[in-house]
């Protein structure tokens, strides 16, 4: 007789998808960094900074993070312990200082840094408009 597989509680990687909208997601129950958040903001104390449960539970999920990288890493066979990162630090120079060159990469921030400059001066406006759309959907008017 055949025996039924156990369902496992956390669907493997879920989390990798998520847009950070739990209170509208279907899959809460079965994500593990919702599971995690949940038990987290219920100690008050791993929430204060001048609190040590505060680091003891960050160094917890960085040492987590770090045991899943591993993991992962290890399943895709690659061994972290040797990695050159010299070798990878030089790379990373020299593509940065090629992206830094490219006059369409230039262009590409300096309009960046325009448009955050629009925002800002333009932030009051925005959040005017923002708190009229607000009001308009609270009190379900039309358009």
């Amino acid at each position: 007789m055949a025996r039924k597989k156990k369902k496992k509680r956390f669907i493997d990687g879920i989390y990798n998808y998520c847009d950070r909208w739990c209170e509208r997601c279907a899959f809460t129950e079965r994500c593990r960094v919702y599971d995690m958040e949940q038990k987290a903001a219920a100690d008050v104390e791993s929430r204060d900074p001048d609190n040590a449960a505060f680091w003891q539970s960050l160094t917890r999920i960085l040492e987590q993070t770090k045991d899943m990288l591993r993991q992962v890493a290890a399943e895709r066979g690659i061994d972290l312990d040797s990695l050159d990162l010299e070798a990878a630090g030089e790379r990373e120079r020299r593509r940065t200082k090629r992206v830094r060159s490219n006059k369409l990469a230039r262009q590409g921030e300096q309009y960046a840094r325009q448009v955050r400059s629009w925002f800002k001066e333009h932030e009051s406006l925005l959040e005017e408009c923002g708190q009229g759309l607000t009001s308009r959907l609270q009190m379900e008017l039309p358009g």
